[in-house]
């Protein structure tokens, strides 16, 4: 009964410990204060009730397997996205991305990324892959009852996290996870305690595509969505759009991602710069969060995925 009950609340912490991190990036160090959070309902005792007992508890029993097998009290990896999610569909212009200097995936419209880009060259697989949270998590369980640590000792063959737990007598407990990203994942390092380890930044780098991983801000930017310094940047540099699409109304591939801060002040409003042609000259307008009215009649996006307005 002991063991069902452990495995049954470390299965809701794994869970609860993705859910956050998909919001944040899938950050490590989320992973790891949420999950030991989560984990509380294991050290609850008639003698340890407050929280600031029940975390005690908590580390002591944390340390206490550290001290006897010289490994993180448990682990969780990250199996998706792998390195070569990253490679094939590493966007680098995200804002995220470029504020803590890491190689991320654009979260957003994913429709349209899917259908430019299609199946990555080195996973073979999809955006909605690339998109994807997997994680895998072992926990030591220690056994209560005599003669049992020693019979786990027995089984013990490679020199892995969970074998090297079993040859300290402790039960290795498995559980996955697999969750969609709600924000734009990053490739963050391993926590260097042991406790989370993201493959994606552990697995060797093809050579032929090392230079690939390396954020910097996008120069050709084409359409409504781009910001205002790249559509300048393109205009100085005198570089034009595909003959095939009208130059009087470019349409973006798909958009760049843009942090928004909410604010009830339109002055502090993020805005979006419009092209409109007029008199056979491209003039750049802008309006918060929105098109100018000549836009918004036949756009196939509006009511869908842009608020236009009458």
């Amino acid at each position: 009964m002991r063991w069902h009950n452990t495995r049954h609340i470390l299965d809701l912490a794994l869970f609860d410990a993705a859910r956050q991190a998909s919001l944040a990036y899938a950050q490590p160090e989320v992973l790891e204060q949420t999950f030991e959070q989560s984990l509380n309902p294991l050290f609850i005792s008639h003698t340890t009730k407050t929280p600031t007992k029940i975390t005690r508890y908590r580390q002591a029993y944390f340390d206490d397997i550290h001290k006897q097998t010289n490994l993180a009290p448990w682990q969780i990896t990250i199996h998706t996205p792998t390195q070569q999610h990253f490679i094939d569909f590493q966007r680098k212009d995200l804002p995220i991305a470029l504020q803590k200097g890491l190689i991320g995936i654009d979260n957003n419209y994913q429709k349209e990324q899917d259908t430019q880009k299609g199946l990555g060259k080195l996973s073979g697989q999809r955006i909605f892959d690339a998109n994807t949270l997997s994680l895998s998590l072992i926990y030591p369980y220690k056994p209560i009852v005599p003669g049992i640590s020693y019979i786990f000792k027995q089984f013990s063959s490679t020199h892995n996290y969970a074998n090297q737990l079993l040859k300290k007598g402790f039960l290795p407990i498995r559980h996955s996870v697999k969750l969609t990203m709600q924000s734009h994942p990053l490739r963050w390092p391993s926590l260097q305690n042991g406790k989370v380890i993201n493959l994606a930044y552990t697995d060797q780098i093809p050579s032929n595509h090392s230079q690939q991983l390396s954020p910097s801000p996008l120069t050709n930017c084409h359409g409504i969505w781009c910001t205002k310094h790249s559509l300048l940047s393109k205009q100085n540099e005198s570089k034009h759009l595909p003959s095939n699409q009208p130059s009087s109304s470019p349409i973006p591939e798909y958009p760049p991602s843009v942090l928004i801060e909410p604010s009830n002040n339109s002055e502090n409003s993020i805005k979006y710069p419009i092209i409109s042609k007029q008199n056979g000259n491209q003039i750049e307008n802008t309006l918060s969060l929105g098109y100018s009215e000549d836009h918004t009649e036949h756009h196939p996006l509006c009511g869908i995925s842009l608020c236009c307005s009458e």
